[in-house]
Parts: structure tokens; sequence; C-alpha cells
């Protein structure tokens, strides 16, 4: 009995030993059931968070994609617009600098024709270079070899020492020496509206004489200063070669210096007699008389 009641006592402990585990156990089945849960309300609220913090991120990826892309759209409009505004631009001054180009181009070759033409015109005007015997001085050029060239209908200008120089010249006859030698006084009195034109005689019988005995392949230039209206009778070394090109000259016609006004004439005219007065040959009261004629003429 006692053995059997022990074994029961023992039994009863156990049994509520196991009764207090299982409640033990139950009550902290129940707290980690009640822990779980609220780990898991937990999480799935940290998950809701993380949806709704992704949904955020997600529209404001889209949202900066969105302004990125009208950025970009802007931008390129923009840069469209400028590159449209530059290739115009450009295009503008393209054709601003072909048509100052196109138009220096053909300057360029207006000029180059003009040129061709001046060369041509040039090439085709007579002109001879000559070498002064006797007369070079009345030119009052430093030198005796000198380019006669024709400047206009029966005018002719000098180049000497490669300037050609501002004087022109009526040309009014070209002669071969030896046809004028014969009369040194002939020549010296061809008249000009009725006065001496190329002076003193004797001088010009000087000049020719000097030629005497020499070689005749000379020519005789009368020229007429048309400033100073100073006549000039030019003898030059004139071989064949020199008289063709001469033959190209045109010459001043004698009608049309006896055209020109009479005044020079009457100058002269008034010195003539003035020079009679002075040596004597004309008195005082013939002198007087003839300057009437020639004033009242």
């Amino acid at each position: 009995m006692g053995l059997f009641s022990n074994f029961k006592k023992e039994l009863s402990a156990i049994n509520q030993q196991f009764k207090e585990d299982i409640k033990k156990t139950n009550e902290q089945f129940k707290e980690d059931i009640k822990m779980g849960k609220k780990q898991l309300e937990e999480d799935i609220n940290s998950n809701n968070q993380f949806k709704e913090g992704f949904k955020k991120t997600n529209e404001q990826f889209k949202e900066d994609i969105k302004k990125k892309n009208n950025q970009f759209k802007e931008e390129l409009k923009t840069n469209n617009e400028q590159l449209k505004e530059e290739f115009k631009t450009n295009n503008e001054q393209l054709k601003e600098e072909f048509k100052t180009v196109k138009t220096q181009i053909s300057s360029d070759i207006n000029e180059m024709k003009r040129q061709i033409k001046e060369r041509e015109k040039e090439a085709r005007i007579p002109k001879v270079k000559i070498e002064t015997i006797n007369g070079d001085q009345e030119l009052g050029y430093d030198s005796y070899t000198m380019e006669m060239i024709q400047a206009d209908t029966g005018k002719v200008r000098f180049k000497v020492k490669k300037e050609i120089k501002d004087d022109i010249f009526n040309l009014i006859k070209i002669d071969r020496t030896e046809n004028i030698q014969k009369s040194a006084l002939d020549v010296a009195g061809w008249t000009f509206a009725g006065s001496m034109l190329w002076g003193n005689a004797g001088a010009l019988a000087g000049g020719l004489a000097s030629q005497k005995g020499k070689d005749k392949s000379t020519a005789a230039l009368f020229l007429v200063n048309e400033d100073t209206q100073k006549k000039i009778m030019l003898i030059i070394k004139c071989d064949s070669k020199i008289l063709e090109k001469l033959s190209q000259f045109t010459l001043t016609q004698e009608e049309d210096q006896q055209s020109q006004p009479q005044t020079t004439d009457k100058y002269m005219q008034l010195e003539r007699i003035s020079q009679l007065k002075t040596k004597g040959i004309l008195t005082q009261e013939e002198f007087q008389k003839e300057k009437e004629k020639i004033l009242n003429s």
C-alpha cells in the first residue's frame, strides 16, 4: 500500500508537472503566435510601405523621364531652329559672297578685256624711235634719242627716258631732208596765214647745210607746240624702216591750222614790224600806220 501510494503521488506530481508544462508551453505558443502575428502584420505593413515607396519611386521615375523627354524635345526643337537660322544666315552669306566673287570676277574679266583692248590699241598707235640731229634743243628735252607717239589725229607726244612728256605738238609735215635742202630759204619762208612759220632763214639754212656731204638718210618733222604755239623743225636720222613708221602718222592739215583764230597772227605781225622799226627799216610814222592796219584787220 505504501508503494502504490507513493507511485500514485509521483504519478500525480508528474501529471501535475505535465499539465503545468503544457500550460506553460501553450501560453508560450500563444505568445509566439501572437508575436508571430504581430511580426507578420509588421512585415505586411512594411511590404505595403515598400510597395507604396516603389510606386512613388516608379511614378517619380516616370515623371523624371517625361520631364527629361520634354526637355530633350524642347532642346532639340531649339537646336533645330537655331541650325535652320544659322543655315539661312550662312546660305545668305554664301550667296552674298558668291555674288561679290562673281562681281569681282566679272570686273576682273572686264578689266582684262579693257587692258587687252588698250594693249591692242596701243599696239596700233603709230610710234617710232628717233635720233635727232638738229632741233632737239627747241623741244627742251635733255636727250637726242626719244620716241614719237601719235597722241591724236595730227598730234604727237614724245617719250624721253621712259617718261611720256605732257607737251602735245601738232605734226604739220614730214619730209625727207634732201627734198627741202634744195632751197632752205623757201622752207624758211613757208607761210602760215601770211607770217613766217619757221623763223630765221639763215639759221634754217645752216641747220640743213650741216647735213651736206653727210648721211642724207634724214627727215624733217615740222611741229607746233599746241600750248605755246612755238614752231620747231626737227631734223632726225631716217632710214627706210623709220620712214615706213613715219608714214603711219596722221598730219594736222594746213587748212585746219589756217582756221585757227588770227590773234596769234596779229601778235606775230606786230612783232615783225616792231623788229623792222628797231632795225631802222620802218620810220615811226610807217610803224604806226602798219600797226593800225594790223589791229584793224
